[in-house]
């Protein structure tokens, strides 16, 4: 087309380049919708298939149709997990409409070596530009003006200077080339995989190897498999290494192997979701094929002559059985509490992950998690992956992702100084300039760096997300030296007006974020709490070197004192429910107030929601809701929660507020016969459970300074055996003692809590 030559020619070099390098390359198309439309027409001419990624608008259908129609497959922004393990040589992205970063990344992920990715943008005189991911971050009371669009000028910033990214400005009847992305670089040879001379597993299986890199972590794996005394195997890598696809092929030798001589082989796989299991899947049932060994396929198992059986299944539901290996894949997106427990229950374990990527940032769960294991007197193999597979070694994309994004930050080295004044307390707590600090790129790598490590999945999205809503903000905690070792990422909630409320009680769901308040007012009908405005802490980090010694609190106690400065009436946080967890917020006075009614399919935990009230209305809301939460929890968690662990079913007792129950401990004259008889060991425990429960009903729901104490072994005793309801067999196998013993302690528990009320209701 006119004006459009010579644009055309320089993509054309610029495909030829990504072709003879075996590199990715990235074209970004600028202009209104009829002169892309007019381009891609050219552009494709000499393509028939590709992928394009498309939002919801008219605009991204209307893209969508026209590359349909040349062979182009198409989908949304929605089901774009659905392309993982995929590849295409050509990869049209909109992000006229949207731009999560989650989504450009993973879909990024889906082009080959050799290939080129078009990006289309609003013109440049707009940029940059509010899309719907922005939009969706906005609550109530906020407007698109107040937006930041930190995160976005960045992008549009490193895309203007990443090499092997071309920018082309299209009107309607011209094109102007901004930026080439030739640089002229040629292509390395990947390095050819040899045999192994000896190996007990079929050599076929190492002929699947496309790298030196693969044959040689596969021959690590054969070793861990063979050696009895090797349990705990790590496999790390960046994206395009080849990780899933190696486990699956070495998961295929092995039940070649096996099939000669066992019996049985049971095997688990997981992973957060099903989607990352794809590519292993593959690779496992391409493996058996290879080698000619027959399988039979079902919904989530494969099994090789009926006595060896490989099975995917949810993190959580792993550990429900008995299995020969278990295979963690992209283990850093799941809570280590579940991962401990796989170290516990099965004798070998490979924990794969990915280094950085989408998922999340593995080295650093890597580094902590083979620590924690070492510790235990554990061995544990580490192999590194390094050599693409998909494309070139210097991929200028990957590059440009990792830059972008902060998917390689990892937490910043620490020097004696900075040991120095941390155990010396010289640090200090500052708010966060986020402007300042998206421009300052050392700074930015240090505070993510760290923010990072606090979650077991931390994305692109969450750095977007604190970058350009209003309603959210960050404090660090700073060595005087200037070392910033510990980040909060903060949003304010609350504040809802009348008519809000009013639609979220009849659940016409009309306020976006406020996760506290909603799920407050949601599940305790309380429209008053929902009125109040607080912080809530999304995610709290502390570098690693320095986690134990009083910098978490510090920070915590120092955004109280900030907000109550502020007005706000609360501070908030919500997290999984684990006993290390609620007991640090417990300590801080942060009280449980809200459980989830089903455990986080990936993690495996509960949700916990806990308030520390700041106002005197916050106080007496807290309070009451705090009453209502543990009266119920006391009453439903044998059939919504019976699962829960006992020590974090008595963490969630805790409560700031001391007060007697509210109502009186009532108890039938042959009830409190048969306790009395219980207490002087004439009676079973059998034949007064019905009075013991009401008793320790009443001791849970104490809060007042005469409340008895008992130890947390027999607490936890009470919570197994009248909440929970376990047996007496069960009961002693949790806690590690006799049914002799379990029942001693019972019985001595409970005469303390009844010598306890009734000698003090008989004095009064």
């Amino acid at each position: 087309m006119k004006g459009y030559g010579k644009a055309l020619r320089h993509v054309r070099s610029l495909e030829i380049e990504a072709k003879k390098s075996n590199r990715r390359r990235i074209v970004v198309l600028a202009g209104e919708q009829e002169a892309i439309l007019s381009f891609l027409a050219e552009v494709t001419k000499h393509r028939k298939s590709g992928l394009v990624v498309v939002d919801r608008d008219e605009n991204g259908k209307e893209i969508a149709a026209f590359l349909q129609q040349v062979g182009y497959e198409q989908t949304s922004y929605l089901d774009l997990r659905e392309k993982l393990g995929r590849t295409y040589e050509s990869l049209v992205i909109d992000l006229r409409n949207n731009l999560n970063p989650d989504d450009l990344v993973l879909a990024l992920e889906t082009l080959s070596g050799g290939g080129v990715a078009f990006l289309l943008t609003p013109p440049i005189r707009e940029w940059p530009w509010i899309t719907r991911f922005h939009r969706e971050l906005l609550v109530p009371g906020r407007s698109e003006s107040e937006l930041r669009l930190n995160f976005m000028r960045r992008f549009l910033e490193r895309l203007q200077k990443a090499k092997g990214v071309s920018i082309i400005e299209l009107f309607d009847s011209e094109a102007k080339l901004v930026k080439s992305g030739v640089i002229g670089v040629k292509g390395r040879k990947r390095t050819t995989p040899s045999l192994p001379r000896r190996s007990r597993l079929d050599l076929r299986s190492y002929a699947v190897c496309a790298t030196k890199d693969q044959t040689r972590a596969l021959r690590r794996l054969e070793h861990f498999w063979l050696k009895e005394e090797k349990r705990y195997f790590v496999l790390l890598s960046d994206r395009g290494r080849g990780k899933s696809a190696l486990l699956g092929i070495f998961l295929a030798a092995i039940l070649k192997l096996e099939s000669k001589t066992r019996h049985s082989l049971r095997i688990a796989l997981t992973s957060p979701s099903f989607e990352g299991l794809a590519t292993l899947l593959d690779f496992l049932k391409l493996g058996l094929k290879r080698m000619g060994v027959r399988f039979e396929k079902e919904e989530n198992k494969i099994t090789v002559g009926g006595r060896l059986v490989v099975s995917w299944l949810p993190p959580p539901r792993v550990l429900e059985r008995g299995y020969d290996l278990v295979v963690a894949d992209e283990a850093a997106g799941i809570p280590l509490p579940t991962l401990r427990r796989y170290v516990e229950n099965f004798h070998k374990v490979i924990f794969s992950t990915t280094s950085h990527g989408y998922e999340g940032s593995g080295r650093s769960f890597v580094v902590r998690f083979t620590k924690e294991l070492e510790s235990l007197g554990e061995e544990v193999e580490v192999v590194e992956l390094r050599e693409p597979i998909r494309y070139a070694q210097g991929d200028e994309v990957e590059r440009l992702c990792f830059d972008t994004f902060l998917l390689d930050v990892e937490p910043p080295e620490l020097e004696r100084k900075d040991y120095l004044e941390t155990g010396m307390k010289n640090y200090g707590y500052e708010a966060v300039d986020l402007e300042k600090l998206f421009e300052n790129e050392k700074e930015l790598r240090e505070f993510f760096g760290i923010n990072a490590t606090a979650h077991y999945r931390f994305r692109p999205k969450d750095i977007a997300i604190l970058a350009e809503s209003p309603h959210h903000f960050a404090r660090c905690v700073r060595t005087r030296s200037g070392r910033i070792i510990a980040t909060l990422h903060l949003c304010e909630e609350g504040g809802l007006d009348e008519s809000i409320i009013e639609s979220e009680l009849k659940q016409r769901r009309a306020a976006k974020g406020n996760v506290i308040p909603l799920v407050l007012l949601k599940h305790f009908r309380c429209g008053a709490i929902a009125k109040l405005r607080g912080v809530r802490i999304i995610r709290i980090a502390v570098h690693p070197e320095v986690q134990g010694i009083g910098i978490g609190s510090f920070a915590v106690e120092k955004l109280v004192e900030e907000a109550k400065g502020s007005g706000y009436d609360w501070v908030g946080v919500a997290f999984g429910a684990t006993p290390r967890l609620l007991r640090f917020w417990n300590r801080l006075g942060f009280v449980p107030l809200h459980l989830s009614l089903e455990r986080n399919p990936t993690s495996g935990e509960y949700s916990v929601i806990c308030i520390r009230p700041i106002s005197s209305q916050a106080r007496q809301l807290v309070k009451e809701i705090s009453y209502d939460f543990r009266m119920r929890l006391y009453s439903s968690i044998m059939d919504v929660h019976f699962d829960l662990d006992p020590e974090t079913a008595l963490s969630l007792f805790h409560t700031t507020f001391a007060e007697k129950p509210r109502t009186e401990l009532q108890l039938t004259p042959m009830q409190l016969s048969r306790l009395k008889a219980y207490v002087d060991g004439i009676l079973p425990y059998e034949s007064a459970a019905d009075a013991i429960r009401e008793l320790v009903k009443y001791w849970l729901l104490d809060s007042s300074e005469t409340r008895p104490e008992l130890s947390e072994l027999d607490a936890k005793l009470l919570i197994l055996k009248l909440l929970l309801v376990k047996g007496w067999k069960r009961v002693s196998k949790l806690l590690g003692i006799s049914r002799k013993e379990a029942t001693r302690r019972m019985r001595s528990s409970i005469a303390k809590i009844y010598e306890t009320y009734f000698n003090r209701r008989s004095q009064e």
